[in-house]
């Protein structure tokens, strides 16, 4: 599922109010799909102050954070709270800026 799609699906869940809840909500999407939306969280994190990404970023892709566990997902998501938007929102502004195919993603 393209990387917009599922952040516009999160982002009506967030925050999380359990780690249940995440969880039920990262159950829709395949195990693929739930590494995209822990990766762009990453990424917006390490951007949450830029406008384009660092260079450091160029050719990201959905599996920048494949050394975490999938189990770990939904824990994640809940204990990151309402900064997950911020995240997100960061994400979205620095691959925009810097005119990133998210389709490939």
């Amino acid at each position: 599922m393209h990387i917009e799609t599922l952040i516009a699906d999160a982002q009506i869940h967030i925050p999380f109010t359990t780690e249940t809840d995440a969880q039920n909500f990262l159950n829709k999407y395949s195990s693929d799909d739930q590494l995209a939306l822990i990766s762009a969280l990453y990424i917006g994190r390490e951007h949450i102050h830029m406008d384009t990404l660092g260079s450091q970023c160029v050719g990201v892709n959905r599996t920048d954070s494949n050394h975490i566990a999938e189990k770990e997902f939904a824990q994640i998501l809940y204990e990151k709270g309402a900064n997950v938007n911020a995240y997100y929102k960061a994400f979205l502004r620095c691959n925009h800026n810097s005119k990133t195919d998210l389709s490939l993603f």
